[in-house]
């Protein structure tokens, strides 16, 4: 009885998780129909049947469109969205995968790295990057000794959510503990390249790194700015561009999270096109070097940025659902040689 109420629960969840997926890649497919066109009948079947014979279900089809619908064409090798969620994370990545929400063992997990962490609040004790517990009564003196404003970032924080830049009039710890476990760090000034195009929040620089048995190899990388009210970059607002490999060159378009496209930031008006990430192949070696720390994990999500004395700095690392649907769109098939289409059939 107990096998069964879980099968039944667990069709259940898949069925919503893929609904809902659907839903998503399909509303997206229509926001690049409007200055991409719609998408060609025969590319849309062949999706349905790459799907079908490749992932074993057309379940997969919608994200293959919205690829197919950017690229202008059908790539084999896509990886669709869902099928990395679903199939993809639990099998090449585990528990592991979850380590990365755990802000507060970043000093762990990278020792010897030079990293933005200052204090960690862990189960009600205030520790230093160091994990040496440190007095409650001397915390705003720890924190703003040498800093103007932090940034505190909550455990299972992600795409910008759990996330609080504090001045410090502003603080209040009493009310940040309720929270719960969290980070503090030191808030960044970037790089002049940056601030030219938003000067109001960190960007960040989404560099993806995936690990084999044989090397560790840069995938992609996405450049990522907030809007003038923000004070960090944020998913409900941000906007990201494709940067090429080899030059480090940013995409003519940068694009909204729901696919809406724009050739220059609405806030500044600064055009994307023709403008390079300065040290980009120094950004690119140091994730690569900082997945030589966790090579069990087959791909990891990397937010760099360089700061104002050109000193690169980790704002957080993702090793769970990374997202790779731009990049596959963009500049895609990404993961071509990792042989995670035949994950499924061993399910």
């Amino acid at each position: 009885m107990k096998q069964t109420i879980k099968k039944n629960i667990s069709r259940i969840n898949d069925f919503n998780y893929h609904k809902m997926h659907k839903h998503t890649a399909l509303s997206d497919l229509k926001n690049i129909e409007v200055y991409k066109g719609k998408l060609p009948n025969h590319l849309s079947k062949k999706c349905i049947e790459y799907a079908k014979s490749v992932f074993g279900s057309k379940k997969y089809a919608p994200w293959l469109k919205v690829y197919s619908a950017m690229a202008g064409e059908f790539k084999e090798g896509w990886i669709p969205d869902n099928y990395y969620g679903r199939i993809v994370i639990p099998k090449t990545k585990g528990l592991h995968g979850e380590l990365s929400e755990m802000k507060t063992i970043n000093s762990i997990i990278f020792r010897g790295e030079d990293l933005l962490d200052i204090v960690y609040y862990i189960n009600e004790i205030l520790f230093n990057a160091d994990y040496k517990p440190i007095n409650e009564s001397n915390l705003v003196e720890y924190l703003f000794n040498k800093f103007d404003k932090i940034v505190y970032k909550l455990d299972n924080s992600y795409r910008g959510r759990g996330v609080f830049v504090i001045k410090k009039e502003e603080f209040n710890w009493s009310q940040l503990k309720n929270l719960g476990n969290g980070t503090f760090q030191k808030f960044i000034v970037q790089n002049p390249f940056f601030s030219h195009f938003m000067p109001n929040s960190v960007a960040t620089l989404r560099i993806t790194t995936t690990s084999s048995s044989t090397k560790i190899t840069t995938r992609s990388a996405i450049l990522k700015f907030g809007r003038s009210s923000d004070r960090h970059v944020n998913a409900t607002s941000l906007m990201q561009i494709s940067t090429d490999l080899i030059s480090g060159e940013l995409d003519e378009y940068g694009y909204y999270l729901n696919w809406k496209r724009v050739k220059k930031h609405p806030d500044t008006k600064v055009i994307f096109k023709n403008s390079k990430i300065p040290e980009f192949n120094r950004l690119i070696k140091y994730c690569e070097d900082l997945h030589t720390k966790v090579p069990f994990i087959s791909c990891i999500g990397w937010d760099v940025i360089l700061d104002n004395n050109n000193k690169i700095q980790l704002i957080e690392w993702n090793s769970g659902h990374n997202g790779i649907k731009f990049a596959e769109a963009m500049i895609g098939p990404c993961f071509k040689d990792m042989s995670w289409e035949n994950l499924h059939k061993n399910n």
